[in-house]
């Protein structure tokens, strides 16, 4: 007898670090602020996790199937996504969210 466990995507995940990763100037990559007294902001990078229904997870960062989309900017044009880096930037300051999607598939909002 022979026993296979069938399990599906629940959901996806991210998990935000700063950008470029070695960048050890700040603690919270969900904060993007200006970088000392410039007019630049900081970056934060992402890595897509899915998450199974058995509770396992799989790192999906570097498939081109996964698509983080950015929305509920205030102001409008707040931030910026780089979808090939997998990174977002501070353009001005404000709030946003950030969505994934896997094959076209929406998902949650899982980065504020």
């Amino acid at each position: 007898q022979v026993e296979i466990e069938v399990v599906i995507f629940d959901r996806l995940t991210l998990k935000t670090l700063p950008a470029p990763y070695y960048d050890d100037v700040y603690q919270d990559p969900t904060l993007l602020n200006k970088f000392y007294c410039s007019a630049e902001y900081q970056r934060a990078q992402f890595e897509v996790f899915g998450n199974l229904t058995n509770g396992e997870s799989r790192e999906l960062t570097d498939r081109a199937d996964v698509w983080l989309n950015l929305t509920d900017a205030t102001p409008a044009g707040s931030s910026a996504v780089y979808n090939a880096l997998r990174e977002v930037e501070g353009l001005v300051s404000g709030t946003s969210q950030v969505h994934a999607t896997l094959a076209g598939s929406a998902v949650d909002p899982v980065w504020r």
